[in-house]
């Protein structure tokens, strides 16, 4: 999969304000959801997170929440992926046949880790790696699980007319100096702080701003 025909370069002109919903585009293409979950289990099978972690994994049925507001709102969705710790966590809340009706693929995080960085529960360290799942569409919304869209939503409401994403949430343009550092905010390419260029070898990825727990 090609990274940059997942996440296109951008003109700066699709920066709406975070209040607004973009009115729907011609772009009829398939789209998956990526919702990045921990699991159940995750404390408990690494020790070295049972006391950090304890509260931030404890799960209350946040994913199921978030699949039905996809299901119910997001109807036109390709497929679901669940990019998570264990597959055994999805099958033991959703069955296997739930999961094939409504194309909910779990795909297990560990295997795109050197053993030396896993585990981690960290979501840039998770973040970095998305672009190596084969299973992903070219054109992809990522969310984590408790997400909920809560209102009817169109494709064309996520990307433009050329298969561009909207930024929704500009904070990584507008001077948060977390993402801004020294760059130069008319630029037409909005770098993603989690690719570093010694690091991550290929042309920067753009990306539409850290999101907020809200959709």
């Amino acid at each position: 999969m090609n990274i940059m025909n997942i996440m296109n370069i951008m003109n700066i002109k699709n920066i709406v304000n975070n209040n607004d919903i973009p009115l729907s585009s011609t772009f009829n293409e398939p789209v998956d959801f990526l919702i990045c979950w921990a699991g159940i289990h995750f404390t408990n099978k690494h020790s070295i997170f049972k006391e950090s972690d304890i509260r931030r994994s404890r799960y209350n049925n946040e994913l199921v929440y978030c699949i039905k507001g996809i299901l119910s709102n997001a109807p036109w969705y390709n497929k679901i992926i669940i990019l998570l710790d264990d597959a055994n966590d999805l099958f033991e809340i959703i069955t296997m046949e739930v999961c094939k009706k409504f194309r909910i693929l779990p795909i297990e995080r560990k295997q795109y880790f050197e053993p030396e960085n896993y585990p981690t529960n960290n979501i840039f360290a998770i973040l970095s790696i998305v672009h190596k799942i084969k299973e992903l569409e070219e054109h992809f919304i990522i969310i984590c699980d408790d997400i909920i869209i809560n209102r009817k939503t169109d494709k064309g409401q996520w990307f433009t007319d050329d298969g561009k994403p909207y930024i929704i949430y500009a904070d990584c343009i507008n001077g948060h100096k977390l993402y801004n550092k020294n760059k130069n905010i008319k630029s037409s390419i909005v770098e993603h702080p989690i690719y570093i260029k010694d690091v991550f070898k290929g042309e920067m990825p753009a990306t539409f701003g850290p999101y907020t727990h809200m959709t």
